[in-house]
């Protein structure tokens, strides 16, 4: 597939929707998916010069970019962004190209029968994984920017003047990273419309999704991902001086330690992310009045029965982004770039609350 080139002058924007994003298997069918989501909604503070767009992978060996800066990734500290990708969609290292099995019982679970006990003289009972085999292959994402010298020709005196610029490509990166997988999160949950007012219990049918999650699966969902605009609803709806029942109104004051315990989750995530519409100058909410309820296990194997997992290839430097920079005279060309995809093994017991 040919790379397209664009210049896009003073500002962070990028081109295009993502897409072959995400693997998606299901009863041993995986097919790809096109999870079309704008770029240009991820910019990242002001910068001056002009950024290209993603360099693919056949371009950036082909000489295009210079040798990787050697640990230079590494001095960069870990932003809340990446804290938060990692907490939402636990990462898994894998090859460029790997194999995993849609999440089956067989794998996930010991039965009941004492199986796990080895009779003398005999080997211990296998496990193998009979879901059907699905094949993955992490893509090779990153942006450049490029400093023209002429714009601020005292820059390149200021020792490390390139790690702002580093941070702010990295930056970008993980909120598509996250975009890719709340996109992934709502093509395989099953919605349903609910209430948030003085009638209803918001904090009690997050509770019954969750449960259904639990009888679907056979294992507790682990996350509650809940838009700021229907956590306000929610607010709002125990503060309602017309309830009826205002021993519930203590759940006004609820934050997400306090509802992960009510809901025994590992993880509730209230997020307030907005972004700019491509080609537009309107904003959006990221997650609205949306809740999600899914399943994703920190240090997980590509077997096991997590809905979501982000999958991620070391760059040739070993590191999980890698950093280019090229000196071309009159102007500079930094790149960051990392390999990663998106997979759901199994994708029952997700659900999606749109509080209407």
């Amino acid at each position: 597939m040919s790379q397209q080139y664009s210049t896009f002058t003073g500002a962070l924007v990028a081109r295009g929707p993502i897409s072959g994003a995400v693997t998606v298997a299901n009863g041993g069918i995986g097919a790809k998916v096109s999870a079309s989501a704008e770029l240009s909604a991820f910019a990242s503070g002001p910068c001056s010069g002009d950024i290209l767009s993603a360099i693919n992978e056949s371009q950036s060996r082909a000489g295009n970019l210079a040798t990787p800066v050697e640990g230079y990734s590494s001095r960069l500290v870990t932003s809340d962004l990446r804290e938060i990708l990692d907490e939402l969609f636990p990462p898994v290292m894998a090859g460029r190209e790997f194999q995993y099995h849609a999440g089956n019982d067989d794998a996930a679970f010991t039965e009941d029968d004492g199986s796990d006990v080895r009779p003398l003289n005999a080997s211990f009972r296998r496990i193998i994984s009979s879901g059907g085999k699905e094949i993955g292959q992490t893509l090779n994402k990153g942006l450049t920017f490029r400093q023209d010298h002429d714009v601020n020709p005292s820059l390149r005196r200021i020792s490390g003047w390139e790690l702002p610029i580093v941070r702010a490509l990295r930056n970008r990166l993980v909120r598509a990273e996250l975009l890719r997988g709340i996109a992934l999160l709502n093509l395989i949950a099953v919605n349903a419309n609910v209430t948030f007012d003085a009638t209803t219990n918001p904090d009690k049918i997050l509770r019954d999704a969750v449960r259904s999650g639990t009888v679907q699966n056979g294992v507790r969902p682990t996350h509650l991902l809940i838009g700021d605009l229907a956590w306000q609803m929610r607010v709002d709806a125990y503060e309602d001086e017309e309830r009826a029942n205002q021993a519930l109104a203590a759940h006004a004051a609820y934050d997400e330690s306090d509802l992960a315990r009510y809901l025994a989750l590992r993880t509730v995530r209230r997020e307030d992310l907005q972004y700019e519409v491509h080609r537009s100058q309107s904003k959006k909410d990221l997650l609205g009045a949306v809740a999600y309820i899914y399943g994703a296990e920190r240090d997980a194997l590509l077997d096991d029965p997590s809905n979501v997992k982000r999958v991620w290839s070391p760059c040739e430097d070993g590191e999980v982004f890698s950093v280019f920079i090229e000196d071309g005279g009159k102007y500079t060309d930094i790149t960051v770039e990392h390999y990663s995809t998106f997979i759901s093994p199994i994708t029952s017991g997700v659900f999606k609350r749109s509080v209407v």
